[in-house]
């Protein structure tokens, strides 16, 4: 099996207040999105801009918390954590959000009790974007969950370089003007 696939599912499920109002927004199988057909159904969502300050917190905790020296595939050395890098730089349109630093900063307040880490939050988030633009093992995770997972053709693929690019004026707007 693939290690950017993961082979089991784990879900976490949480019970707060609704930070935001949900919207329905279109839901479309591939096939039809891909034959530019209109969407079968639509459905309730959780605000596209709360999933994109999970998926920021989500990245910096989780590559602060990674040891490449256990085994590759494991909880420690998850290659699967670019999934957060890609559906974050997908979701950039919603980063732009005013309230986007403020649930952002909820977010990571949240996660940092998932590791050991200590640090301040602006310290983890550079941290983070350290480790992942000098780390070379990040790109080639990040292009082999890509070439898996995506089905976009190739020249409208999220490379990685303009991945940290993003990921990088996310990280600066949240440590400035402080």
């Amino acid at each position: 099996m693939s290690e950017v696939l993961r082979p089991h599912l784990k879900l976490e499920i949480s019970a707060h207040e609704k930070e935001f109002e949900q919207s329905s927004r279109d839901i479309c199988s591939f096939v039809n999105e891909l034959s530019q057909n209109n969407a079968e159904t639509r459905i309730l969502c959780v605000d596209p801009m709360q999933t994109a300050a999970d998926k920021f917190s989500a990245l910096v905790w989780r590559i602060n918390a990674k040891d490449r020296k256990k085994p590759r595939g494991s909880t420690q050395n998850d290659p699967t954590i670019m999934r957060h890098l890609h559906d974050l730089v997908a979701l950039r349109g919603y980063v732009s959000d005013h309230r986007f630093k403020s649930i952002c900063e909820d977010s990571l307040k949240k996660d940092m009790g998932r590791s050991d880490i200590t640090d301040s939050i602006d310290d983890h988030i550079k941290k983070s974007l350290s480790t992942l633009i000098t780390d070379k093992i990040y790109s080639k995770e990040y292009e082999a969950f890509v070439e898996t997972v995506s089905y976009e053709k190739k020249d409208k693929r999220i490379l990685f370089k303009e991945a940290c690019k993003e990921f990088e004026k996310i990280c600066f707007t949240m440590i400035e003007n402080k």
